[in-house]
């Protein structure tokens, strides 16, 4: 196996295999997670430097066009796919973290992908702007609109 790809799978598989699970539907991030592998396998056989901002505009890429290809309807997901992962939690915890994922889900995408890296994959305010191309202001004024969007939907779920 390529050195250069091993050191990333070993690196960023598992921010990357979330990063992918927050932003697509469930039956669908294991096949997303494999393409992105297979591009950035390919980009390690060409040398293309494989830094953290390269692996996640890949992952990116490949979530827009997994909606493109979509048509933008919405995606909707049934959590019972992955209720075996989640055996161990209690029906409250569970109920909050499908709550939570309904919420990221139905998130307008610019920001879903801030919210995600920040919260989710704990990237700084800094290795977001370089990722997705911003300026390190837009990213803190997503961040405070999706904070805020988020927590209307949030007190909105625990009403209903």
């Amino acid at each position: 196996m390529n050195q250069r790809f091993e050191q990333v799978y070993d690196d960023y598989a598992l921010p990357l295999k979330k990063y992918i699970y927050w932003s697509v539907p469930a039956s669908e991030m294991e096949d997303l997670y494999q393409e992105v592998l297979i591009k950035l396998w390919k980009a390690s056989a060409r040398k293309q430097v494989l830094n953290k901002s390269y692996i996640f505009i890949v992952a990116k890429n490949q979530i827009i066009d997994f909606y493109r290809k979509r048509s933008r309807r919405e995606a909707t997901e049934s959590f019972s796919e992955r209720e075996h992962l989640m055996e161990d939690l209690s029906i409250t915890e569970r109920e909050k973290h499908i709550a939570i994922k309904k919420i990221i889900g139905d998130m307008p995408q610019d920001y879903k992908e801030v919210f995600i890296l920040f919260y989710k994959l704990n990237f700084t305010v800094a290795d977001i702007a370089q990722s997705l191309k911003l300026k390190e202001g837009s990213v803190k004024r997503k961040l405070f609109e999706a904070r805020n969007w988020f927590k209307e939907q949030y007190a909105g779920e625990l009403v209903s």
